[in-house]
């Protein structure tokens, strides 16, 4: 794919701003998401996640810079000693589903563009590039439990090269999660 195709697939004009290229990829994503249009759309959001990463890289530096996340009013960083990896692919966080979901959010918004959430559901979204891989889903979902929120970590890439491994991309989190100290 092309820049011109790039555009074309995301109905900007060259002459779009960066704020307009976000909103419309945003407004297709939410139209074509997978979790939401069920799975014969997942070829149609990668397209548009393609397309997307392609005119922004054609931006440079856009120019206004991303949505900074929301001001939690500080408290979304945990306690140290409250979150810790389960499993492979799950974090167990020591906090209500909503410190949990908020904390989740602020990480996301770090380290990519958070692109679907579900607050009642407990579903999150993040398209994210590590270094060296692929662009890449990663969805979380929480589940309450008696003493903690798990949560669960898938990573998917978009173009087919192998996504990072989940216990990688978990340990991240649970890093970003905690105040550093």
């Amino acid at each position: 794919m092309d820049l011109t195709e790039a555009r074309d697939v995301l109905g900007v004009t060259p002459d779009s701003s960066w704020v307009v290229v976000r909103e419309r990829y945003r407004t297709l994503m939410v139209a074509h998401h997978p979790d939401l249009a069920g799975s014969p759309s997942t070829a149609t959001a990668a397209r548009i996640t393609q397309a997307y990463a392609l005119v922004r890289a054609g931006f440079g530096e856009p120019e206004t810079e991303p949505e900074p996340a929301p001001d939690w009013g500080g408290w979304a960083k945990l306690p140290a000693g409250t979150v810790r990896q389960v499993d492979a692919d799950t974090l167990g966080i020591a906090a209500s589903r909503e410190e949990a979901m908020l904390a989740l959010l602020e990480v996301g918004y770090d380290i990519g563009e958070v692109s679907f959430v579900d607050i009642d559901l407990g579903l999150l979204e993040v398209i994210v590039q590590f270094v060296g891989t692929a662009t890449c889903s990663l969805v979380i979902s929480l589940q309450g439990r008696a003493d903690r929120v798990d949560a669960f970590c898938t990573v998917e890439s978009y173009d087919g090269r192998p996504p990072p491994p989940i216990a990688q991309v978990t340990r991240l989190l649970a890093h970003e999660l905690t105040p550093a100290g």
